[in-house]
């Protein structure tokens, strides 16, 4: 799956900067478009996809189809998010407090990556079949991304953009007023 993605990866990044130099789309509209990839390649994964691997020396038709999978929606899937996640959060952040907010951002982030994994681990290891387990472990994926869709709908990122753009210029001014008040002294 790395290996498709590396090679699939920079034609999914070539669509999306001529998808980008359209500004029919936002970053919500390709944020939303990512989770509905995920969505489609987790259901077709988990539902679909069954007997990955080498069976008595021939690879069966579940791991071709996987790699298909990965070629047509995870490459796009991964590269999107990774292209998009933080350009579309510092659209919101005022540029004086970009570290303040990246840092709290990176935290979160970071620690958000914990709870999937141990459910995957213990879901799969509930079950008998490891085929069954890997399956009820990815579609329990599902969760966040449903989770994420109402979440990223109520983000406002023209307005947040635009309070950010004017916490700039107070903060700006501020520091204009203290330091003329610094030097008058």
């Amino acid at each position: 799956m790395f290996v498709v993605t590396l090679i699939f990866g920079p034609c999914w990044i070539y669509l999306l900067t001529r998808i980008c130099a359209t500004k029919f789309f936002s970053f919500k509209k390709l944020l939303l478009i990512v989770i509905c990839i995920w969505i489609v390649a987790i259901l077709l994964i988990g539902l679909v996809i069954n007997g990955m691997g080498e069976v008595d020396g021939a690879w069966t038709g579940g791991y071709i189809l996987f790699l298909v999978v990965a070629a047509l929606l995870l490459a796009p899937g991964l590269t999107w998010y990774y292209s998009l996640y933080w350009t579309a959060f510092m659209h919101l952040v005022p540029p004086a407090q970009v570290n303040q907010f990246g840092g709290l951002f990176t935290m979160v982030r970071t620690l958000g990556l914990i709870p999937q994994p141990l459910i995957y681990s213990v879901v799969q290891n509930v079950f008998n079949s490891a085929s069954l387990g890997r399956q009820v472990g990815l579609l329990l994926m599902l969760v966040w991304d449903v989770l994420a869709i109402p979440l990223l709908l109520w983000v406002n990122f023209d307005k947040g953009h635009k309070e950010a753009g004017e916490n700039n210029q107070e903060a700006e001014l501020t520091i204009t007023k203290s330091s003329g008040q610094a030097q008058q002294a």
